[in-house]
């Protein structure tokens, strides 16, 4: 018997893979339950590429994929497969889905097990991961792994005495590739950003401060003034989530709180990684808060000014969405897309949507989901 805790699925529902395709030229833009080749057309086409049947893994639902130097697609499932710790896979744009690692192929998961966030593309093509279990140590690593499907732990967490390395890598918070080459992530137990280097040598780059506690963090960007910007989604009671900024010597600052304007119309519960604009601004959005209380999509300068550009609502017509926890994507127009976990006619229960919003906040709803057809509660 394996000696590692059972993690369960935070939903045990069989999730989609499906796909949005955008007719004409080629982006590397990709996000889970949303693949665009394209934007520039203002019309789409909704296609399934692929589903999971749970020996080829299940619960895919806590990354963002990306797209390879070789046009595929890679992600990790959280559960099954053929050890039922989770897998790393591939699909092709044309739906063929490849299983290219099983996660815990020996007594103790050395390997590791359970991935809880996407992979990380770096130069040169190989693809580089964490799980949040298994390792040497049992408490998460580091992998890499080829697009041949080749896997090597490169770092394990736990290493140090009390483990003042860290450990478990924070679901749902891919690694990035900052412009030095390092890899930088976080950790959830004696949290922190770490920063780690191809070859595996880990250092801290800011370790979470006790005086102020990041509470959920979900996202980590670096942006074009050279310092990373982390966002958390705050505790109910403790914080209404915040916004870090993080120079690459290590100093730590809260960028921006929010729920700062009265009945917090500029937002409560940052969710996903920033992304920069064309114009340099930050653009996010949060869960809650806002006119409606169903969110914002926002903008934040590298000053600290934040802009509410949008306010979702569930109830108006063309603004369907709600609890919109990923974040967006820039397309190759120069509008931002996303996903609503909730909202939509597509279902009763309101089974999410995907939209587009233009840089000043102007929101179309692009496909409603609609459980049985194609899925619902999309994430990433």
């Amino acid at each position: 018997m394996k000696q590692i805790a059972d993690l369960r699925p935070r939903n045990v529902q069989q999730r989609n893979f499906v796909g949005m395709v955008f007719t004409t030229k080629t982006s590397l833009a990709m996000a889970l339950l949303v693949f665009v080749t394209s934007i520039a057309s203002a019309s789409a086409t909704f296609k399934n590429l692929a589903f999971f049947n749970g020996t080829d893994g299940a619960n895919p639902t806590e990354m963002t994929l990306v797209q390879g130097i070789d046009g595929e697609l890679y992600g990790t499932a959280t559960n099954g497969g053929a050890h039922g710790y989770g897998t790393v896979f591939k699909i092709s744009p044309s739906g063929t889905l490849t299983t290219l690692w099983n996660f815990c192929k020996e007594t103790n998961c050395p390997d590791g097990a359970y991935p809880q966030a996407g992979l990380t593309l770096v130069i040169g093509g190989d693809l580089y991961g964490t799980t949040y279990r298994g390792g040497a140590h049992g408490y998460g690593e580091v992998f890499k792994i080829t697009p041949a499907g080749a896997l090597t732990v490169v770092y394990s967490f736990c290493s140090l005495s009390g483990c003042a390395d860290g450990y478990y890598p924070t679901a749902g918070v891919a690694m990035i590739q900052g412009t030095d080459g390092n890899l930088y992530g976080s950790v959830s137990g004696n949290g922190g950003i770490f920063r780690l280097t191809l070859a595996g040598k880990k250092t801290w780059l800011w370790p979470y401060p006790a005086a102020t506690p990041v509470y959920g963090a979900n996202g980590l960007v670096q942006a074009s003034d050279g310092n990373f910007y982390l966002t958390d989604s705050g505790r109910s009671g403790y914080s209404d989530g915040n916004i870090w900024k993080i120079t690459p010597a290590g100093k730590g600052t809260k960028f921006y709180g929010f729920c700062q304007l009265t009945n917090c119309a500029d937002g409560v519960f940052p969710g996903g990684p920033l992304v920069q604009g064309a114009n340099g601004s930050l653009y996010g959005t949060t869960i809650g808060g806002g006119k409606y209380n169903d969110g914002i999509f926002f903008a934040l300068t590298l000053a600290g000014k934040l802009t509410t550009l949008h306010s979702f609502d569930y109830f108006t017509a063309g603004n369907l969405g709600s609890y919109i926890d990923s974040g967006v994507i820039l397309g190759d127009d120069g509008n931002f897309y996303g996903i609503a976990a909730f909202g939509g006619m597509g279902c009763v229960s309101g089974c999410g949507t995907v939209f587009k919003i233009t840089p000043a906040g102007v929101l179309t709803t692009l496909h409603e989901f609609g459980d049985v057809t194609d899925g619902s509660g999309p994430g990433g």
